[in-house]
């Protein structure tokens, strides 16, 4: 997760590794040292705050919010209470209405020596997905939702037994905005629910049940044998992606938020739109807010369905977000990733520039967060204080000039007379080294790999 939106907070991943965040901050949740309201974006620079550690991937819970840097240490910051945070006791922390203000480090030997790889953070609850294909989890189990075949809360990270998922490696997960999860299987791209579904909202995609202690597999027929390729959990619904791009969802539906076509909940996972619905490729990547979804197809566009941000009508069918030509700079293409939030969206370019839309919090300025003030209903450009030039994500394309000088460099003719013909080593080091350094491991899912911008 390179893009993130929390209840009324949003972090983004740059291009070199640190975090910008803006929106609330009561509770501590962006992670900034300073509390209050942050109108723009601020900088979680790796040096100052992360140890110089690259930062891969980051989570906004309701009230807290985590990440994940490169050498495998996964960092919380925000309201403690129950546990959230995972942090182990010391000086208060976990106590009630404690805050920790500034990310706290959790190494790997808190996660069975091997490295973190994601986090997900709920409203009341936390996982944690390693190298190994282990999850661990921390918080509130009172409905099932920490999987651990009991209701007890962990105040600490603890490990789901490999057996739970009858010792398949986990190569993703999701947490739900209540009380529900999913974990995705591999090689065989197998799904996995678990948690609450007291309200028989369907969430769990599992028909019979209410709340579920400990996973179980979702039937590979299902999605007609096809492996899954991503997982994504909202407020009380599921959705999933196959390996050749087909969307499939369960879960409550008044808002129309599952965009199968009607308002009528979905008590196990229905295909959403046709065999040519989002074009080529179908859908590369899902996310779910509280009452809309956001998906992004293959083709670099996004659709929306249920109740948008600004509060208009349900939209039953998935529709492009902006049809026809939008005012500003926006353009609905060479979308890289996307994230539903409660009031607010957000997604980045391919070129790396972050657009919001919504209500409230959407990082241009004080006179964005209002209660009931106006929606902006297109995608706004966000820019990036002191930092005008910084890329988001890791996914660009290679700039002109350089694409350019490397080949004259490369190619006899365009480098006879001018350049050398062999790469030089410094511009070979610029041109690949930075690409390379946040490839994902190995054993890394397309979800995941897609989540970091990889796919």
């Amino acid at each position: 997760m390179a893009l993130t939106n929390g209840n009324s907070t949003t972090h983004v991943v740059t291009e070199d590794g640190n975090i910008f965040t803006f929106g609330q901050n009561t509770n501590a949740q962006l992670g900034t040292p300073i509390q209050g309201h942050r109108w723009f974006p601020v900088l979680l620079d790796k040096d100052a705050v992360f140890d110089g550690n690259k930062v891969t991937v980051v989570s906004a819970g309701a009230m807290h919010g985590g990440c994940v840097t490169e050498d495998g240490s996964a960092w919380t910051w925000g309201y403690t209470g129950g546990g959230r945070t995972g942090q182990p006791p010391h000086g208060g922390v976990n106590a009630e209405n404690t805050l920790l203000r500034a990310p706290g480090r959790l190494r790997m030997h808190h996660f069975g020596n091997s490295p973190a790889v994601m986090i997900c953070c709920s409203s009341d609850f936390t996982m944690l997905l390693t190298a190994a294909g282990h999850v661990w989890n921390c918080s509130a189990g009172t409905r099932g939702q920490l999987g651990h075949a009991d209701r007890q809360n962990k105040l600490i990270f603890t490990r789901m037994h490999p057996m739970l998922f009858g010792g398949a490696r986990i190569t993703m997960i999701a947490a739900g905005q209540d009380a529900h999860a999913l974990a995705l299987s591999g090689p065989q791209g197998h799904v996995w629910t678990w948690g609450c579904d007291e309200s028989a909202n369907g969430n769990l995609g599992r028909v019979g049940h209410s709340t579920i202690l400990l996973p179980g597999m979702i039937p590979p027929a299902t999605f007609g044998g096809v492996a899954i390729a991503s997982v994504s959990a909202g407020l009380d619904v599921s959705m999933v992606v196959t390996v050749d791009g087909t969307l499939y969802a369960t879960g409550h539906n008044s808002r129309g938020h599952l965009g199968v076509g009607n308002l009528v909940t979905q008590m196990t996972f229905r295909r959403v739109g046709g065999t040519d619905h989002f074009g080529d490729g179908g859908v590369h990547h899902v996310s779910c807010g509280v009452f809309h979804t956001l998906i992004l197809s293959a083709t670099g566009q996004v659709w929306w369905c249920g109740t948008s941000c600004q509060g208009l009508h349900s939209v039953h069918t998935p529709r492009l977000l902006v049809d026809g030509q939008a005012p500003h700079d926006f353009r609905n293409e060479d979308i890289a990733l996307v994230a539903a939030g409660n009031t607010c969206d957000a997604l980045v370019t391919k070129s790396g520039r972050m657009y919001t839309w919504g209500r409230g919090n959407l990082g241009r300025g004080p006179e964005d967060y209002t209660v009931m003030g106006t929606f902006v209903s297109v995608p706004t450009w966000v820019p990036l204080p002191g930092a005008p030039h910084t890329r988001l994500g890791r996914w660009h394309l290679l700039g002109q000039d350089r694409a350019l000088a490397f080949a004259m460099a490369e190619h006899f003719r365009l480098g006879a007379g001018s350049v050398l013909h062999a790469a030089p080593p410094e511009m070979t080091r610029l041109m690949y080294g930075d690409m390379a350094r946040f490839e994902p491991s190995a054993f890394a899912g397309p979800g995941l790999r897609a989540l970091m911008g990889f796919e």
